[in-house]
C-alpha cells in the first residue's frame, strides 16, 4: 500500500502535508501517543482512508476538512477534491430528517452520537440514500464533527420499492386493452385503469368508491347475473360473455382477491370489448354453414387429400382427408371406411401414374383436368384437381361411365351401319351386272 502522505510526518508541518489532513493526524497522535510519528501515515491509511464506509470530518461551519477514499469514490470525485467544499454540496436532508444545523444543535445538547438519514449527491447530480452516524471529536480545544455514512440497507428502501412496484403495476395494467377494475366485497370501485370502455366520458377519479351499476347504467342495483358477485360468493375465477344494452359484446373475467388469512377481500374484473370478434366469429360460422351445405348438396363427388412423399421428396402415396356424400354415392365407399386411409392401402393395385399426377399438383400448385378410368371401380371419371394448400389437393369427380359406354355403343353402331352400307353397295352392283 503506498504512503498517502509524501515525506515523513513533521509536527511543525513545514508545508509537507496538505492542510486538510492535519486534524486527522493530530487526533491520532493525541489518542495514540504510543505510536511513533513515522507510523502515523500508515495508521491513517489503514484505519480511515480505506474504510468501507464513507468518512467525513467537518468543521463547525460545515466545511469538509477530510474525506476518505471511499467517500470520494462513491461520490465520483478524485481523492483530495472534497476537502474545502461545504457538506451541503454533497448531502441533502431527507424529508423529516436532520439538517446540518439541527445536527450540530443535537450533538451539543446531548453527548454521544446521532444516527440520521440523508441523501448524498454525486458529482453527476444523481442521488443515493445513506444512513449516517455523527459525533464530536475534540482536539486542542477545537471540535470537529466526524460523520460515518453507508448506503441505506435494502429494508430501509421498502417504501421506495413499493412505490416503484405500484408505478410498474399501474403502467402494465394501463397498457392492456381490457378495462381492469378492482372492487371490494360490496362491489365499490377501489381502483380502475385508464381504459374508457366501462365509463366513456367520465373521469377515472370520479369512479373510485362508486358501485359498479352506477357507471354501467344498470339502474339502482346490481344485475342478477353479476359476474363479480358470483366470483366473490364462490371464491373462484369466472369468465363470461355478455351483450350490453347498446348491442355490443364484452368478455368479462372475474378473479377473487384474498387477504393473508385466506379470506376474500375483493375481486378484480377484466372487461374486453369483443364485438368485432363476435362479428367475425358469426361471419365465419355462416361461411362454414354455407360451405357445408354446398359440400353436402353438390352433385359432383369431392375428395380432399394430403400427399405422402418418399425419402427423396417424390410423391409415393396420398391420404383421404374428407369426402362428400356425392363421393360416397358415386363410388359406393362410405366416408367412415376411407377417411384417414392411404390410396394404396385402400386400393392395393393403385396406379403409380395417378399418384404422380395428383402429387405434382399438391407439391407444385396449379390445377389439371383429365379423363381417367378407375379399374378398381370400373368407372370412367372426368376429374378436376387443384391444390388449396401446399402438400394437399382437392379432386372433383364426375362419373362419365354411361357417356363413355354410350359413345362406344354409338361407335359400334356406326361401324355396323358402315359395314351394312358397303355390303348393300356391292350387292346392288352385282345384281345390276346380271341384269
Amino acid at each position: 500500500m503506498s504512503d498517502p502522505y509524501p515525506g515523513k510526518y513533521d509536527k511543525n508541518h513545514k508545508g509537507e502535508y496538505p492542510e486538510p489532513f492535519d486534524p486527522v493526524l493530530e487526533y491520532i497522535k493525541e489518542k495514540h501517543p504510543e505510536r511513533a510519528e513515522s507510523d502515523l501515515p500508515g495508521l491513517v491509511c489503514s484505519s480511515l482512508l480505506y474504510s468501507p464506509d464513507e468518512l467525513y470530518w467537518v468543521d463547525d461551519s460545515g466545511k469538509i476538512i477530510f474525506a476518505n477514499n471511499t467517500a470520494c469514490s462513491k461520490l465520483g470525485y478524485k481523492p483530495g477534491d472534497l476537502p474545502g467544499r461545504n457538506l451541503g454540496e454533497i448531502e441533502e436532508a431527507k424529508d423529516g430528517s436532520l439538517s446540518f444545523d439541527d445536527l450540530k444543535s443535537g450533538l451539543k445538547d446531548s453527548p454521544g452520537t446521532i444516527i440520521y438519514e440523508a441523501r448524498h449527491k454525486r458529482a453527476d447530480n444523481t442521488f443515493y440514500d445513506v444512513q449516517s452516524e455523527a459525533g464530536f471529536i475534540s482536539y486542542n480545544g477545537m471540535s470537529v464533527i466526524g460523520i460515518y455514512s453507508r448506503p441505506v440497507p435494502e429494508e430501509k428502501n421498502e417504501n421506495a420499492v413499493l412505490a416503484d412496484y405500484e408505478n410498474e403495476k399501474t403502467a402494465i395494467i394501463n397498457a392492456v386493452h381490457e378495462n381492469v377494475i378492482y372492487y371490494d366485497t360490496d362491489l365499490s370501485v377501489r381502483w380502475i385503469n385508464d381504459k374508457p370502455v366501462a365509463a366513456p366520458g367520465k373521469k377515472l377519479e370520479d369512479l373510485i368508491g362508486k358501485k359498479c351499476y352506477s357507471f354501467w347504467g344498470l339502474g339502482e342495483d346490481f344485475c342478477d347475473e353479476c359476474t363479480i358477485k358470483k366470483v366473490i360468493k364462490s371464491g373462484t375465477s369466472i369468465t363470461e360473455e355478455k351483450q350490453k344494452s347498446s348491442g355490443r359484446w364484452v368478455e368479462i373475467s372475474g378473479y377473487p382477491v384474498f387477504d393473508s388469512s385466506g379470506k376474500i377481500k375483493g375481486a378484480v374484473e377484466s372487461i374486453l370489448d369483443i364485438t368485432e370478434k363476435k362479428k367475425t366469429e358469426d361471419a365465419l360460422k355462416e361461411s362454414e354453414r354455407q360451405y357445408l351445405e354446398l359440400f353436402k348438396t353438390m352433385t359432383n363427388a369431392f375428395a380432399y387429400h394430403e400427399v405422402i412423399t418418399d425419402e427423396n421428396g417424390n410423391p409415393s402415396d396420398f391420404r383421404y382427408l374428407r369426402v362428400n356424400p356425392a363421393f360416397e354415392k358415386m363410388t359406393g365407399i362410405k366416408s367412415s371406411e376411407i377417411i384417414g386411409k392411404r390410396y394404396l392401402e385402400y386400393f392395393p393395385g393403385g396406379r403409380k401414374t395417378i399418384i404422380e399426377r395428383f402429387g405434382n399438383i399438391a407439391l407444385n400448385g396449379g390445377d389439371d383436368s383429365f379423363v381417367d378410368y378407375n379399374p378398381a371401380l370400373k368407372q370412367y371419371h372426368s376429374i378436376y384437381i387443384y391444390s388449396p394448400k401446399k402438400g394437399t389437393f382437392a379432386a372433383i369427380y364426375s362419373d362419365i361411365t354411361d357417356l363413355v359406354e354410350l359413345k362406344k355403343e354409338q361407335k359400334v353402331s356406326l361401324e355396323q351401319i358402315n359395314r351394312n352400307f358397303i355390303l348393300f353397295f356391292y350387292t346392288g352392283r352385282a345384281c345390276s351386272a346380271r341384269d
